[in-house]
């Protein structure tokens, strides 16, 4: 057996699995293209592709856990347990993350339909497999030390992005269009988001790695072009008229400007204040502002139906909605459905993906709840809420004195999380858009995490215990 472990170790300890994982994150960067030159006829073909693609998403991920195992297996095996201790006890946000998927197998096993939460054939195409998914992207990204390696992998996703906005321009102002989508028309991005608001969430992500990756940026050409990719994808999201992206882009951008401000001064913020101006100039401009218009309608709405949920009798509110009848009513509906969902399953949850299963009979229809916390307290109970939200909260605590002291990576990923828990309270999202957050959370935990330093310079204490020397970052 030892020598079997020796003949492994010395096979695995020649990869360079750092190389692999670039390969990996940078498929999973290229995703968006998967579908853009598809030809959709039907709204039937359209569903079948984004299944296919999304089935593509999860293989490349899984592939990614196949490549953080190995690399785990290498280090543990070079530096012992005192590597373990360090990088997932001394690491509550690993902790956190593990800690979650773990979660997640226990409550697909106890599920209504444990199946579907499995597999998850349906709806948001989320299932178990998914969270391994994210799982391998995230470990992936964790093993990404070389900061020119991590520049490059998030520069092909922008440059990605920018290709996909711009054949959906092209697009957009032709006559090529379908009537197949929520919005009425089949862009180069249905192939892979199906829909625009699902592209949004994407898009939202992708904006803030675009504003990171320019703030850093000293090659003023490759500065333009971040800019312009910046551009070409507001445009986009401005188009499909995604309130939720929207909004959550303008927040994390602000929280960026006076992030640069306090720490720099309003005279040396003129970068981060030029994505401001232009996200928030593009949006009174576009369409004729109407993305601005919708914030004031939304607003509107979300008085009026409170004061249609305070003034229906007892008992009422989900009938007093629908006579209602606005898009607004009909969301709230759906979250009273999850909520009811919910207290059938207090602490775990009716198992991931069957949620729309569970609200079929009240709805009539199966639904998504459009909201992802209300979703995974559904689907996993408080306890999975709970590790969720310590999970991201640790992320902030974590990487505050990174964010303070301007370090680019933790500047992205904290516009990135930003994004996300802003857009989750209008709408959930898939596989093809989340695995985008785990993509950037795995770099800038990678970029954080102290690279371990070579045996020879492992010093052993009385009882064993390695304790490594200082050594530079890249």
């Amino acid at each position: 057996m030892a020598r079997n472990k020796s003949k492994l170790y010395t096979i695995l300890s020649n990869v360079d699995f750092e190389l692999l994982a670039g390969l990996v994150l940078f498929l999973i960067a290229a995703q968006p293209l998967y579908g853009i030159f598809e030809v959709v006829s039907s709204q039937q073909d359209l569903v079948a592709l984004f299944y296919a693609k999304a089935t593509v998403v999860r293989f490349i991920g899984i592939c990614g856990i196949a490549v953080g195992i190995g690399d785990y297996y290498v280090k543990v095996q070079k530096y012992g347990y005192a590597y373990v201790k360090k990088h997932l006890f001394g690491n509550p946000w690993n902790f956190l993350f593990l800690l979650m998927l773990v979660w997640s197998i226990i409550t697909s096993l106890g599920a209504v339909q444990p199946k579907l939460s499995f597999f998850s054939y349906a709806y948001r195409y989320e299932g178990l497999l998914s969270y391994f998914a994210y799982a391998g992207v995230f470990m992936c990204g964790s093993i990404i030390k070389n900061d020119d390696r991590r520049k490059k992998i998030l520069d092909f996703a922008i440059i990605f992005s920018a290709i996909v906005a711009l054949a959906t321009i092209i697009q957009e102002n032709s006559e090529t269009f379908q009537p197949l989508t929520r919005n009425g028309w089949v862009g180069a991005y249905s192939g892979t988001f199906i829909n625009a608001n699902h592209y949004g969430y994407y898009l939202a992500i992708i904006l803030m790695v675009c504003a990171g990756r320019f703030y850093e940026e000293n090659n003023p050409f490759k500065k333009v072009l971040i800019g312009l990719a910046f551009a070409f994808n507001t445009w986009v999201l401005l188009f499909n008229n995604s309130f939720g992206p929207y909004l959550a882009v303008s927040v994390a951008l602000a929280v960026m400007f006076i992030i640069y401000t306090v720490r720099n001064g309003i005279r040396r913020s003129w970068q981060s204040l030029i994505m401001l101006a232009v996200f928030l100039g593009l949006g009174a401009i576009i369409n004729n502002g109407l993305m601005i218009k919708t914030y004031y309608n939304i607003f509107k709405e979300f008085v009026t139906l409170l004061g249609v949920v305070n003034d229906a009798p007892a008992g009422q509110v989900e009938q007093a909605l629908s006579e209602h009848g606005s898009s607004g009513s009909g969301r709230l509906n759906i979250w009273l459905a999850a909520f009811d969902v919910w207290k059938q399953h207090v602490w775990t949850g009716c198992g991931p993906e069957n949620v729309p299963m569970e609200m079929y009979e009240a709805l009539g229809s199966y639904e998504a709840t459009h909201n992802t916390y209300l979703q995974i307290m559904a689907e996993m109970g408080l306890i999975g809420l709970f590790i969720y939200m310590a999970a991201h909260i640790t992320f902030f605590i974590r990487n505050a004195k990174k964010a303070r002291v301007m370090d680019p990576s933790a500047l992205i990923a904290y516009g990135a999380v930003c994004c996300y828990l802003i857009s989750a309270c209008f709408g959930i999202t898939i596989t093809v858009c989340e695995v985008f957050l785990y993509f950037v959370l795995g770099i800038t935990n990678g970029y954080h995490t102290e690279e371990p330093v070579r045996p020879s310079k492992l010093s052993t204490t009385a009882k064993g215990t390695l304790i490594p020397e200082e050594s530079p970052k890249n």
